[in-house]
């Protein structure tokens, strides 16, 4: 095919649009450069991860049968969240992350009988939370509003927690006071100290 002609003339590779499309030409030909349909940067293979994910987590419930596959498989999501959050730096996978590990793990050491009574899975989420929000301190990223939802689940794990032990037993439904309390303080701490217009 000719390279004679206007914008419309053939390329090395037989584009005939390629000149529109940033070719330059060489020795009496157009050569293209520098294009590709995805870019140089490929995206974070969300696909292999939960594959991996749910194949960890058949995996476990077959040797260990005490852990449910479903409690493997939250576990090993919220694991491989937290290698894409420090491994691949994909910032937003934080909180999904640490919801499903703090969660998984809790329900884990509930099926090996090494957790007994009610509040601990509140707690896990809670401590998760909290060293969500201790890491954005650390490294400076934003993740400030963690420390909020962190103290609820905390104080629900304590009170639910402490009701299991002797004497405390009322402490066990007191869970849903302290929040309509809680949220009440934070609502007046907000509408006290924001300026007026």
């Amino acid at each position: 095919m000719s390279a004679q002609g206007g914008p419309g003339r053939a390329t090395e590779h037989g584009d005939p649009g390629a000149a529109a499309a940033g070719a330059t030409p060489v020795s009496g030909t157009l050569r293209m450069h520098g294009y590709s349909w995805g870019g140089p940067r490929r995206g974070f293979p969300w696909l292999g991860l939960a594959l991996v994910a749910v194949g960890l987590g058949a995996l476990v419930g077959l040797f260990e049968p005490r852990i449910t596959t479903d409690s493997a498989v939250i576990l090993s999501l919220g694991l491989i969240g937290l290698v894409a959050l420090f491994v691949g730096r994909v910032r937003w996978v934080a909180t999904p992350a640490v919801l499903l590990a703090s969660w998984g793990l809790a329900r884990v050491l509930y099926e090996l009988e090494l957790l007994a009574g009610p509040g601990w899975t509140w707690l896990f989420v809670g401590g998760g939370l909290l060293a969500l929000y201790l890491y954005g301190l650390i490294a400076a990223e934003a993740h400030g509003r963690a420390i909020w939802p962190a103290a609820l689940f905390l104080g629900i794990g304590a009170l639910e927690v402490a009701g299991g032990l002797p004497g405390l037993e009322r402490l066990r439904g007191a869970w849903l006071p302290v929040l309509l309390l809680g949220l009440g303080l934070l609502l007046l701490a907000r509408g006290v100290t924001r300026p007026s217009r």
